[in-house]
């Protein structure tokens, strides 16, 4: 009985158990599936918040893109037309677990409040500005940059940001009302900047700017200049064979007859005029029709000129002649830095930031001009009408004569004396003068926030330096138009000292790219560094340009020669290098100077700095020190360097005449090769024997690796240094390219505040 009592009771309490053990296990399923649940909707709203994110930064890039899309609307317009096209985007978006559409309340915001979505434009400061720092970036007094400040709609006229807040509540969860979660609010904010260009383009538009095609200086023997004793005692200047030379670019002046300039008797040797009277007349009359469209473009005839009228008063004749099929469209070098310019101009423009700006230099001794001109208060700046630099920059506008026709259209580089002119000084080259201009101009004009740069285009045979002024240099300023600093400069005389020019050439260095210069002002790459702007030098002329040799890559396979970037970060030619004479056979250098020697084999002698160097033309002589200095300033401020080189094969025979393209002339291919054309099988011409006599006169060099083909500049190994262009593109080409890799880029930008 007491048994069956005890059984009773156990099972009893069993039962009770049970019970416990089942709600137990009912509450821990109901909490395990709650924690799913919460797991599964924390899912979608991490889904959500990072699509949300994405969205956000969507309608910041739309809002500033809407803003920019219309330069000439007033600030209010825009602004309403970067908050259209936010709300566009954002709406057109869905988001995990929103049921609302995104956006839709997006407004703008003068003040900010939280809570709401809203659009906010104003100003991104990357760093710090130099003048008026805003004081919202410093609260505390504790500088924070980067630095968003918004702007108060009313009274603002300019934005370079815009700030997206999206804010909205996640929609209702059935799943997860019963734990007490119904709705979520999530925010995400986005800013998006403009990358604004401030450019300077500075143009050399000294006479040496024209004469790989036309020359100014008659020289009858290469690297001197000969005189010829004529009326009265007066020097002459003895006319060469061709007898003839041509300006680019004359006095209206010396239009006369053909009878007058028979006349001997009008020629007067004092008349300012004589030398570009007797240069044009010594021109033949004439241009055969046989060489339209295969012109040699250093000969020149008095029918390719054309009379322009200038905008402002006067006239002045210019050669109009132009060839496409020859790819002959002008003077050169200027007519490729005119079109480099442009391009870079018509890049910017594509942009329709609003915000780019830009201004045009010329230069030779002094600023011949400055385009934007100074404001009523005598301020000068930049300018953010981009399309008449554009205009500006435009060389076809001269007028065209040849195998296509063209009137003069105004205003036009003539108007504004972007082009070499007859007269004193004319011929000076003052780089470093026009870079203290311009970087003073762009201190106080360009913002915090902008990415500053230089465009310079020039041949690099500066004249010109500050200071060392005496009796035969004397000293100058800068027009008192154009800010400075307090500097006086001297220009070389060549009829001082044979070396004279070759002398302020080196002090021009010092100063560019030294410590500071003997008077303890900085060089000019210690002031393009400490303002932030780079340097892109485009260097063209025949004495320069050319210097750059192309090297193949050691073990390279299939061989390729080396970029310029490679070359330069490999340590060849780095401008901090001093200047040391060496064979140029035997080593490669982007520096050394290198041209005919003694015996006519070229590039066999090192020869004196001054015979290359001189701002004379020297036939077949190359200045490499100028390579050397402009790319080591352009490349140590972040810029780029662009020599415009000569392409290896026959494209722009206005870089080809009289001149060995491919390189350093090869000796003679042994028999049955056709001469200059040959390779080795071995990949190796000798390069450390070649030019030496005693070598080409032995068996060695008739049976040394023998012919196995003509050299491809295009498609084919590279066997050998090349002084010629890298790519087999016009040098009008290279100009293009070198501009667009300075101006180029996304001009939208997502940033974050500190």
């Amino acid at each position: 009985m007491e048994h069956r009592r005890f059984t009773a009771r156990f099972l009893a309490r069993m039962q009770d158990a049970s019970g416990v053990h089942v709600a137990l296990l009912a509450l821990c399923m109901s909490v395990i599936v709650a924690l799913i649940l919460l797991t599964i909707q924390t899912g979608y709203l991490s889904a959500g918040k990072s699509q949300f994110s994405k969205i956000a930064d969507l309608a910041a890039l739309a809002a500033l893109e809407g803003y920019t899309e219309s330069t000439e609307s007033s600030y209010a317009d825009r602004i309403g037309d970067g908050l259209d096209r936010a709300i566009q985007i954002a709406s057109s978006n869905k988001v995990t677990g929103v049921s609302a559409t995104i956006g839709a309340e997006l407004a703008l915001n003068d003040a900010r409040t939280a809570g709401s979505s809203r659009v906010t434009f104003g100003v991104w400061y990357p760093k710090e500005p130099s003048t008026n720092p805003p004081a919202s970036c410093a609260p505390g007094g504790e500088k924070k940059y980067p630095c968003f400040v918004p702007n108060a709609t009313a009274s603002a006229t300019y934005a370079n940001a815009v700030e997206v807040e999206l804010c909205n509540e996640a929609e209702a969860s059935a799943i997860v009302v019963p734990i007490g979660h119904s709705r979520h609010h999530i925010c995400s904010s986005s800013v998006a900047a403009l990358r604004e260009n401030c450019v300077a383009f500075l143009l050399d538009v000294s006479t040496s700017t024209v004469m790989d095609t036309h020359y100014s200086v008659v020289l009858p023997d290469p690297g001197t200049i000969a005189f010829r004793v004529g009326n009265g005692g007066n020097q002459i200047p003895y006319i060469a064979n061709p007898p003839y030379a041509a300006l680019a670019f004359y006095p209206a002046e010396v239009l006369q007859p053909a009878s007058r300039c028979m006349d001997a008797q009008y020629f007067d040797p004092d008349d300012p005029l004589f030398i570009p009277t007797l240069f044009w007349c010594t021109m033949p009359a004439n241009r055969p029709l046989s060489a339209i469209n295969n012109p040699n473009p250093k000969v020149h005839y008095r029918d390719d000129y054309g009379l322009v009228s200038l905008k402002d008063g006067g006239n002045v004749l210019v050669d109009q002649f132009y060839s496409s099929p020859s790819k002959y469209y002008g003077p050169q070098p200027l007519s490729a830095m005119m079109l480099s310019m442009n391009v870079a101009l018509a890049t910017m423009q594509a942009r329709k930031t609003g915000a780019d700006k830009a201004m045009l230099i010329a230069f030779n001794r002094n600023i011949v001009k400055k385009i934007p001109e100074a404001d009523a208060e005598g301020n000068h700046g930049l300018t953010t009408d981009l399309g008449y630099l554009m205009q500006l920059t435009n060389m076809e506008l001269r007028g065209l004569r040849g195998n296509r026709s063209a009137m003069p259209q105004h205003p036009n580089f003539l108007d504004v004396g972007f082009y070499p002119q007859v007269g004193a000084g004319t011929g000076d080259t003052n780089i470093v003068l026009a870079m203290d201009v311009a970087i003073e101009i762009m201190k106080n004009s360009c913002s915090a926030q902008s990415d500053k740069s230089i465009m310079l285009f020039t041949d690099g045979k500066s004249t010109c330096v500050r200071g060392y002024s005496d009796g035969q240099h004397p000293a100058f300023s800068v027009d008192s138009e154009y800010p400075s600093p307090e500097y006086d400069y001297s220009c070389a005389n060549l009829g001082y000292a044979a070396n004279d020019a070759v002398s302020y050439e080196s002090r021009s260095w010092d100063q560019i790219i030294g410590i500071a210069d003997s008077m303890g002002n900085p060089s000019i790459l210690q002031k393009l560094q400490g303002a932030g702007i780079r340097l892109t030098t485009v260097l063209a002329g025949e004495a320069s340009a050319p210097n750059f040799l192309n090297k193949v890559v050691p073990g390279s396979n299939p061989p390729r020669f080396m970029t310029q970037e490679e070359a330069y970060l490999l340590g060849f030619g780095h401008a901090n290098t001093s200047y040391a004479p060496a064979d140029v056979n035997t080593w490669f250098t982007l520096w050394h100077s290198s041209g005919p020697s003694a015996d006519g084999i070229p590039g066999t002698q090192p020869i004196h700095l001054a015979e290359s160097c001189a701002k004379v033309p020297r036939p077949g002589y190359y200045c490499g020190d100028i390579n050397r200095l402009f790319s080591g300033v352009s490349l140590d401020t972040g810029g780029t360097w662009c020599p415009l080189m000569p392409p290896c094969a026959p494209l722009d025979p206005a870089w080809q005449t009289n001149k060995n393209v491919n390189i350093l002339t090869l000796p003679p291919c042994p028999a049955g090769c056709t001469d200059g054309s040959c390779y080795d099988e071995n990949n190796n011409l000798k390069a450390a024997a070649r030019g030496d006599p005693a070598f080409m006169a032995s068996a060695a060099w008739s049976t040394t690796g023998g012919c196995s083909g003509a050299r491809d500049p295009v498609g084919g190994f590279p066997t050998a240094e090349q002084r010629c262009a890298l790519r087999n593109i016009t040098t009008g080409q290279q100009a293009a390219e070198c501009a667009q890799q300075t101006v180029a880029g996304n001009p939208y930008m997502l940033v974050k505040p500190d």
